[in-house]
């Protein structure tokens, strides 16, 4: 249940940082909505008692085997399916 909790924070984080990963500001100005997503994510995390991992730990786990459950936030359509 805890990787299940892990999982879903990251692919949280990651659907919520999407659109500002390459940019050091919004590119449409939009900081605002960006902050309370980010500041919700922090509360959401410390209320669930979650630990976020970075891609590279994730990596890790991977290689190693680790069991592990990865829940996409992205809409299912033919070309993201692998």
């Amino acid at each position: 249940m805890k990787t299940f909790n892990l999982l879903m924070a990251v692919g949280i984080m990651s659907f919520a940082l999407v659109d500002s990963a390459s940019a050091q500001t919004s590119p449409k100005g939009l900081e605002i909505p960006i902050e309370k997503a980010a500041v919700k994510f922090a509360a959401d995390v410390k209320d669930g008692g979650y630990k976020v991992v970075d891609t590279e730990e994730l990596k890790k786990w991977i290689d190693e085997g680790k069991n592990i459950a990865i829940i996409s936030s992205l809409p299912s359509s033919d070309e993201h399916i692998c």
